[in-house]
């Protein structure tokens, strides 16, 4: 206990500790362009306006600039015009006027772009070409530009065009704003509010929220700092504790893309994820063996993770068994979403009876003195038994259950000369067959990476892996578990397969003899393969 109360103080030091200013010292002009009567480009299908898109990102830009302890020096933040301005007069020249009394060091106009069809979609940062083959593109407006763009790439998940002097995504033009100011000014172009995917991701405020603060992140990142987290607090971002964690497990992170199934169900996957994401092999670990599952199509890898958050991540890591009815109750969070991640978490000995702030951004040093604390009950005597198995044929969708004939009313498994179970459909409608599925399914915990054998390209020589987990809890009632492997007949999926299968225990091969079994499933049959004996 007393580790835990170290592990108490710890978070709560990262709850009160004061956000670090990067920023102080530094004024930036934001311009929200067009407004009021100037609507800018406008997509009518979805009834999307730039002016509104370009207001949300700045507003969400001069957010974290302000919260960095930056000054900001802003030219509207409601539907109008610059200086109240009437339409058709130009307001640019006043705009850089602004900005050039004000005396800010850098000016970063919001803009999105636009094109008669609706197909092109890319990300871009605008720098002045004064038309005679001069450029900004080696000045520092182009290097900050070229930091922004960067950022805009993650989280927008696009794509950039080509750029000028090897800066890919950072062009030139002739514009007002760009010209007339005398400080380095660049002008973005976030993403197209004409292509009629991209104009629906404009009216979430996560994803205009989130390309604010990649622009904010590409200014820290040009100034050598390390930009706050997009929680508004320092933090580990998600995309790295999803590193810390599969390290500590030793859970390869060589991929070879997002598979296309997952426990049996089609993945979404993450539209602000992309190969030039931080961590990217990790986060798409992550996805593909059930250890994070995204929000509403989107991962949003540079924010803080929260305790909420990674003891989810944990407890499907390893994994540990949900809603066993033996657990002792976690006093705090009923009726929260992560609630039975944070029973599971308290039962094994990872937290402890406390309130914590789950929703706080976690720094790395608790972060890793919860890895320590799973690590150790992963490797000792509370971990229980895991059972793990793998297969080589692409296509096949191997399924492993254990059955308990105390908790199926005694009914005994039935199986022939070749042990293929013939009594399946009377076994999975009792109460015995108690780890399958989903992580939540039941009290077992299970990992199920790429249930249907997927694309064929997982980065180790087999095509389908599955773990299912017996906690400690369960092992303490002495018994025999029936493992059984079904081979299920989805059409395209070969004749047979063999599944190579170990247990594992506190890290070790618990198996006879130390040595992997190796078995044959024909399709749309189950074997019966083993017993787990807990006597």
């Amino acid at each position: 206990m007393k580790k835990l109360n170290v592990l108490y103080v710890a978070i709560l030091s990262v709850i009160c500790a004061p956000t670090y200013a990067s920023l102080a010292g530094k004024k930036i002009g934001v311009d929200p362009g067009h407004g009021g009567c100037d609507p800018g480009a406008v997509n009518s299908t979805y009834s999307v306006r730039e002016s509104d898109a370009n207001l949300s990102t700045a507003l969400s830009l001069k957010k974290y600039l302000e919260a960095d302890s930056a000054n900001v020096a802003i030219t509207r933040t409601t539907d109008t015009r610059f200086d109240s301005i009437p339409c058709p007069t130009s307001d640019l020249t006043k705009r850089a006027n602004f900005f050039n009394s004000e005396q800010v060091n850098y000016t970063i106009s919001v803009h999105h772009n636009a094109s008669s069809s609706s197909s092109p979609n890319y990300t871009v940062v605008e720098v002045q070409d004064y038309g005679n083959g001069s450029t900004d593109c080696d000045a520092t407006s182009g290097k900050l530009a070229y930091a922004v763009v960067n950022r805009l790439k993650q989280s927008t998940g696009l794509s950039t065009g080509s750029g000028c002097s090897g800066k890919p995504g950072v062009h030139a033009q002739n514009l007002a704003i760009l010209r007339e100011t005398g400080m380095p000014a660049i002008l973005t172009e976030v993403s197209f509010v004409s292509n009629n995917t991209e104009a629906q991701k404009l009216q979430k405020t996560d994803y205009l929220n989130s390309n604010g603060w990649a622009i904010y992140a590409g200014l820290a990142d040009f100034l050598g700092q390390t930009p706050i987290s997009i929680a508004g607090n320092s933090g580990v971002s998600r995309a790295k504790s999803l590193k810390l964690l599969l390290d500590k497990f030793g859970i390869s992170s060589a991929n070879a893309g997002f598979n296309s199934y997952r426990f049996g169900e089609s993945i979404t996957i993450p539209s602000d994820v992309n190969s030039s994401t931080s961590y990217y092999d990790y986060i798409v670990t992550g996805y593909n063996k059930g250890i994070v599952s995204g929000n509403s199509g989107s991962f949003s890898p540079d924010r803080a993770v929260n305790l909420a958050e990674f003891l989810t991540m944990i407890v499907r890591a390893i994994p540990i068994p949900l809603n066993n009815p033996s657990y002792a109750e976690y006093p705090y969070g009923q009726g929260d979403w992560y609630y039975s991640y944070a029973k599971a978490a308290y039962n094994a000995g990872i937290i402890g009876n406390s309130n914590y702030d789950f929703f706080g951004a976690l720094d790395e040093a608790s972060m890793n003195a919860l890895l320590n604390s799973a690590y150790e009950y992963f490797m000792g005597s509370k971990s229980g038994i895991s059972i793990y198995a793998k297969w080589t044929q692409q296509y096949a969708d191997i399924d492993v259950y254990l059955y308990d004939p105390v908790s199926g009313n005694n009914t005994e498994i039935q199986y022939d000369s070749n042990y293929t179970v013939t009594n399946m459909s009377a076994l999975t409608r009792t109460n015995g067959i108690v780890y399958y599925g989903k992580p939540s399914t039941s009290w077992g915990g299970n990992l199920d990476y790429d249930s249907y054998g997927g694309n064929g390209q997982q980065p180790w020589s087999g095509l389908g892996e599955e773990r299912i987990t017996v906690d400690s809890l369960m092992l303490r009632r002495p018994g025999k578990y029936s493992i059984i492997f079904c081979h299920y007949d989805w059409g395209k999926n070969p004749a047979s397969a063999t599944v190579e299968w170990w247990g594992i225990k506190a890290g070790r091969n618990i198996n006879i003899g130390g040595q992997n079994f190796f078995t044959p499933i024909e399709k749309g049959k189950c074997r019966y393969t083993g017993t787990l004996s807990t006597n």
